[in-house]
């Protein structure tokens, strides 16, 4: 009798995920569900958690970022100004206040009168406790704050946006690619505007088919249909929870799946990461922006719907971090406590 041959089952691997854009009236485009920041210490993260340690780390972040100069520079001129006010006030009886006069005096001309050139050294000059009790409570209160648009409009990340986010996806794709999509980047409708977008200049339906023959894993979709649809989905979850398309699957199923996409090639790019694993060892991952960008905002999705996600996703290359955020959303399960190692 012959051997009989069992076909090994075959593992569901997502797709790639479709990165969604919403289509405004007059073509602006919008990254869809996309988790916008709202605050200052949201948009300038990169120094948000850097500054509060010292006056020289303080001094470090007003380096990298130009807003957060102008708020020390204006605690500078307030507390110049005060002893400004301190002078006056004492030479309203100049005989009696002869020696606190010459005391303020000698104080305020060590400052100089622009903050350009006297904020920096007055700041490092500070000793902890000044530091701690004069400008960490009002750096801390400014972080808290929405950033002012009409001055801080140039140094804001893109990415703070959904239509920041959508710009940069489509500046970092290949031009012929969004040529065939009929997408356009404005950077300013004319001289002085701060509108930069990337913007459909065609219809939506020829412009998802121009995707799919190409085979780019995006979609357009007009503005409001990926919220009605998030409303649909929940409306179909109903009071007994997520509905999971792995239901009945054995969780060594889904550890394999989550292997299978952890070992697929990651591909490459001019973007880079860098990450410190728990074992020391320091690590690099390079991929388009368009890549960085889909893993952090399948990210903040992730984030919305079950919380915080497992310290290992924060290491994983962005390109498997975008697949296995995309796959626990699809089957409404959270991502395992600990990495899926073989």
């Amino acid at each position: 009798m012959a051997n009989s041959k069992k076909t090994a089952p075959q593992l569901e691997v997502p797709a790639e995920p479709i990165t969604e854009f919403e289509v405004a009236e007059g073509g602006t485009l919008r990254m869809a569900d996309y988790i916008e920041a709202e605050t200052r210490a949201e948009f300038y993260e990169d120094v948000a958690d850097q500054w509060e340690g010292s006056p020289q780390d303080l001094s470090d972040a007003m380096d990298e970022c130009q807003p957060l100069a102008w708020a020390v520079n204006s605690i500078y001129s307030d507390f110049r100004d005060e002893i400004v006010a301190d002078i006056g006030a004492a030479e309203t009886d100049a005989k009696q206040n002869k020696r606190r006069i010459a005391v303020l005096k000698e104080r305020l001309n060590k400052l100089p009168e622009e903050p350009e050139e006297g904020a920096s050294d007055w700041l490092l000059g500070l000793t902890t406790s000044e530091f701690e009790a004069n400008v960490v409570p009002q750096i801390q209160e400014w972080f808290s704050e929405p950033p002012d648009w009409n001055f801080e409009d140039d140094y804001l990340p893109q990415t703070g946006t959904a239509q920041g986010a959508a710009l940069e996806f489509f500046r970092s794709m290949d031009a012929n690619s969004v040529d065939l999509l009929g997408v356009d980047i404005v950077e300013g409708e004319h001289p002085g505007s701060t509108y930069y977008a990337a913007e459909l200049r065609g219809d939506i339906d020829v412009a998802n088919t121009a995707a799919i023959s190409c085979g780019l894993a995006l979609r357009f979709v007009r503005q409001g249909q990926s919220a009605e649809r998030t409303r649909s989905t929940s409306s179909e979850v109903g009071a007994d929870g997520p509905k999971s398309s792995i239901a009945g699957r054995a969780p060594t199923d889904s550890i394999q799946i989550l292997r299978t996409i952890l070992s697929k090639s990651p591909g490459h790019g001019s973007f880079s990461e860098r990450h410190t694993l728990p074992t020391g060892e320091e690590v690099i991952h390079r991929c388009s922006q368009a890549t960085g960008l889909a893993a952090l905002h399948f990210s903040q999705k992730y984030s919305a719907q079950f919380g915080v996600p497992p310290s290992w996703l924060a290491v994983c290359h962005p390109t498997h971090r975008r697949q296995l955020c995309e796959w626990a959303l699809e089957n409404q399960v959270p991502l395992p406590d600990e990495p899926p190692h073989p």
